[in-house]
């Protein structure tokens, strides 16, 4: 009978908790975490200039400038254009703005997720130790801190800080895309461009930014992880295809974490054992696409079996049918609502609407 069962771990709602959550930054006080981690990550001018378009939304690069400097505070100075746009570079180097090149002129916005997700980088470093030891670790660290990073830069990174081979590194760098967690993205100069011609109304429109400010990195900001580039900017000059551009997966690394508190909820509430059985479901529960929309397939027993192996969870020398009335018995005290099961072979997956 086992072997014509197939269990699923059912995702009925988006893993980024209730719909309310969406108003979250319409309130004064999520607009005031907002602007402090930017703050914390960029420094005071990047406060200013994320508060503003937090507040109205999606500006064009004059409008963002007459805004910041109506709204000036008594011991601010005005804003430049130099200053904005190198912390417009930067936003777009991390990540938490996104530029629309189609209207003229070019309208900047910001990607809140984004910039709460930064709250999350221990955790996404904590999980990589752990999963892919001290490679995954520098090399995601080498992300997190740089934004968008060229693959060479991050291997040269993670090799510096490491005593390991550079055959090693690049293989923990492949397992890292493979598994989603490092996907590949245009490089910052060339979001001022459209099918490689220079747009109007670009910021970006040659060359890297000045000399002093790596990255566009704003005046007053501090180097701390997550939040400047060092050594320049990681990914400057033309795009290669043997040397592409990354940067993090928000989406999937959520998603490990969700994963992690589930198993050690479960074993908290009861045992090791069926955290270990948790565990082995839930690698059948991916990430599907750039949507931000996640697929859960239905796994045999036998293939349930195979994966507590990979992880070790059945050690050798063990009786097997033991084993597996252990992991049936598991099996059968998962609630309904945890756990789906169906009779027979064809079956299909199941996605869970709305962004991770």
């Amino acid at each position: 009978v086992l072997a014509q069962v197939q269990y699923q771990f059912q995702t009925p709602i988006p893993l980024h908790a209730c719909a309310g959550r969406a108003r979250a930054m319409d309130t004064e006080m999520g607009i005031r975490l907002a602007s402090d981690i930017l703050r914390d990550h960029f420094g005071p001018v990047a406060e200013r200039v994320g508060r503003c378009l937090i507040e109205r939304g999606p500006l064009p690069i004059q409008e963002i400038l007459r805004y910041c400097n109506d709204a000036l505070g008594t011991d601010e100075a005005p804003l430049h254009f130099r200053s904005l746009r190198n912390v417009l570079l930067t936003f777009l180097q991390h990540t938490v703005a996104t530029v629309r090149l189609k209207s003229q002129p070019s309208v900047y916005s910001i990607d809140v997720e984004e910039v709460l997700a930064r709250l999350r980088f221990p955790h996404y470093l904590e999980h990589v130790q752990w999963t892919y030891g001290s490679i995954g670790h520098e090399i995601m660290f080498a992300v997190l801190r740089c934004g968008r990073v060229r693959q060479g830069f991050a291997i040269a990174e993670a090799k510096r800080q490491t005593k390991h081979r550079a055959e090693d590194i690049e293989a923990g760098f492949r397992q890292l895309t493979q598994d989603g967690l490092l996907k590949h993205v245009e490089p910052c100069g060339s979001l001022g461009t459209a099918s490689g011609a220079p747009a109007s109304g670009a910021m970006s429109s040659k060359g890297p930014p000045p000399a002093g400010d790596p990255a566009g990195t704003p005046p007053g900001a501090t180097s701390r992880p997550g939040g400047q580039t060092a050594k320049g900017n990681a990914e400057s000059g033309a795009a290669s295809p043997n040397d592409p551009v990354f940067c993090y997966d928000r989406s999937t690394l959520n998603l490990c974490l969700c994963k992690n508190l589930l198993c050690r909820l479960v074993e908290e509430r009861t045992n090791s054992h069926a955290a270990q059985v948790l565990r082995a479901l839930l690698t059948a529960v991916a990430p599907k696409g750039n949507a931000g929309q996640i697929i859960s397939e239905f796994l045999k027993f036998e293939q349930i079996e195979q994966k507590m192996l990979q992880t070790g969870a059945h050690q050798a020398g063990r009786d097997p049918v033991r084993e597996r009335e252990r992991l049936r018995k598991v099996l059968d005290v998962f609630p309904p609502q945890m756990l789906s099961k169906l009779h027979g072979t064809a079956v299909g997956p199941t996605l869970a609407r709305g962004p991770l």
